[in-house]
């Protein structure tokens, strides 16, 4: 190795990049170059500033662009990190048309395998137009676990091996979850929302053997797309332990920011010593669900839906509520509050002032339906609204559940309109873990997809640099690391992507990641680079 060789490579240890002759998006502005340093930039403004700012600095790790688009490394703000990668190592169920077709398909999948857990099924896509039940699902196999989530992860259908193994015939039904049952009273293998829970200790045990694998392959799919930064809500023990183990041993490639699940958050313990121990890693705050799903018809209306006669399921009533978000201020973290209904908003809401916390610590994940009335206390408290555009898609057949309230779901623009600043992200594996969906569906809300929602919420379309904020310069709100994290202007952390397009505008339709940085170091790198 020469001796230039070995001054590259230690700068690039430590983080030292200059990227040049860019298209740069700072998220505040537009530039030519960006000096990273440390892992955090510098400078950033046109060439000549920042290469005399660089000077003769050899050993820097220099990238002409070539008049790429360059960003900030993307956010997520919302994604669920060991099930996406669960469900990328075992296959997402997402193509079939049927249920006979998947139970097919399947059943050959799922030979050489211990389990079978994966999602991404839908009912509405079935040519049977129903839920899978345990009958079905005993035809892919009766001797190993077999749990398949409807994409939304609020309903699982299992076989009669989890039925007997987590004792679901002897089990009641509790607040907020639904064990749906046969005339006899046997349960049919169809879990809704709280219901779930039964599974939890069956399924941490199964997905443990394959959690490191599923973690590194998530962040792997992530660099690739131009995501720098994850945020994982609901996080359990078995999550935290495999990102910590990969932090620990100097493996962790992108940013991770966890909220942990009530459970978890509620025994504490080691997990406040690594809060802030590192901006690679740390514990942000407590997931907690108002409510369910729109496909599910478990979210929490005002008024019941359109085709069925329920105005949903309330998952956490008001007194739990005010005690976590309690414990929450008085830890200084943060509360991401599961709520897509109207009922759901209002009374997350209602119980943040109860309980004193302020809008600066409270997420609203989802925020979907929101009438005028609802949009009046949003302005009022000002939370972060942590949103997913590519569920215009996903929800295709939402007129059908809501009716004339389609025209007051996803209001990205009227959130703008208010300097309410949403943030975008996936919730996946509910919807691709990729931010270029999200943006465009963002900008045609999901017209590219022909869904009818396109038309009815056609005001509410953002353009193309609006729809980047929520990934990138917003997105810092979410973690309380507002001007750090999402930008690439002088104390942000030194993260970034470049593009092979040369504009926002064609790279939302034709996305393609050249490289990925993070703390300037290459995290990813094209072929094509």
């Amino acid at each position: 190795m020469s001796a230039y060789d070995a001054d590259a490579a230690a700068a690039a240890d430590r983080g030292d990049m200059l990227i040049y002759n860019a298209n740069l998006f700072t998220g505040r502005r537009y530039a030519e170059a960006v000096l990273i340093r440390n892992g955090v930039v510098a400078c950033a403004g046109d060439n000549d500033t920042v290469l005399r700012e660089a000077g003769d600095d050899d050993s820097l790790l220099r990238i002409d662009a070539h008049g790429s688009l360059v960003l900030p490394g993307m956010v997520d703000a919302h994604m669920h990190l060991l099930e996406t990668g669960v469900e990328m190592m075992m296959g997402q169920l997402r193509g079939f048309c049927s249920i006979s077709d998947m139970v097919d398909g399947l059943r050959k999948r799922c030979v050489d395998m211990p389990f079978l857990i994966s999602g991404g099924w839908d009912e509405e896509n079935f040519a049977e137009h129903r839920l899978p039940d345990r009958h079905d699902l005993d035809k892919i196999s009766t001797d190993r676990p077999v749990m398949l989530f409807r994409f939304c992860h609020h309903v699982v259908s299992v076989n009669s091996f989890v039925i007997e193994k987590c004792g679901l015939e002897h089990v009641p039904d509790a607040p907020g979850g639904i064990i749906r049952r046969d005339e006899s009273g046997a349960p049919t293998g169809v879990l809704l929302d709280r219901a779930i829970e039964h599974l939890t200790e069956l399924r941490t045990e199964l997905v443990s053997s394959i959690a490191g694998d599923a973690v590194g392959k998530t962040i792997e799919y992530a660099l690739s797309r131009g995501l720098t930064t994850l945020m994982s809500l609901d996080s359990d023990s078995l999550e935290f332990n495999t990102c910590r183990d990969l932090f620990s041993r100097n493996d962790l490639n992108c940013r991770l920011r966890l909220f942990l699940s009530a459970r978890d958050f509620a025994v504490f313990g080691e997990y406040r010593d690594v809060r802030n121990q590192n901006d690679m890693f740390r514990v942000c705050g407590v997931k907690l669900f108002a409510d369910g799903s729109f496909g599910g018809r478990t979210a929490l209306l005002s008024a019941p839906y359109e085709d069925a006669q329920t105005t949903g399921l309330r998952l956490t009533d008001e007194k739990d509520f005010i005690r976590y978000m309690t414990i929450a201020r008085e830890r200084g973290m943060m509360v991401a509050a599961h709520a897509i209904g109207d009922r759901a908003i209002e009374e997350v809401l209602a119980a943040a002032e109860k309980a004193g916390l302020d809008g600066n610590k409270l997420r609203i994940e989802h925020a979907a339906l929101t009438p005028p009335h609802v949009i009046r206390k949003i302005a009022m408290m000002h939370p972060t609204l942590v949103v997913q555009p590519h569920f215009l898609v996903g929800d295709w057949w939402l007129p059908v559940r809501l009716g004339d309230r389609c025209s007051d779901c996803y209001l990205f623009r009227t959130f703008t309109d208010l300097g309410l600043k949403p943030v975008g992200s996936s919730d996946s594996p509910v919807e691709p873990l990729d931010p270029w969906t999200g943006i465009l569906s963002a900008v045609d809300r999901g017209k590219h997809a022909g869904v009818r929602i396109a038309d009815l919420t056609a005001n509410q379309a953002l353009d193309s640099e609006t729809a980047l904020l929520m990934y990138t310069a917003w997105a810092g709100a979410a973690s309380g690391e507002e001007g750090r994290l999402g930008m690439l202007e002088p104390g942000s952390y030194g993260d970034a992507v470049v593009m092979a397009e040369r504009s926002i505008e064609a790279a939302m339709r034709k996305p393609a990641v050249l490289m990925t940085a993070v703390a300037g170091r290459i995290r990813f790198k094209s072929p094509a680079f």
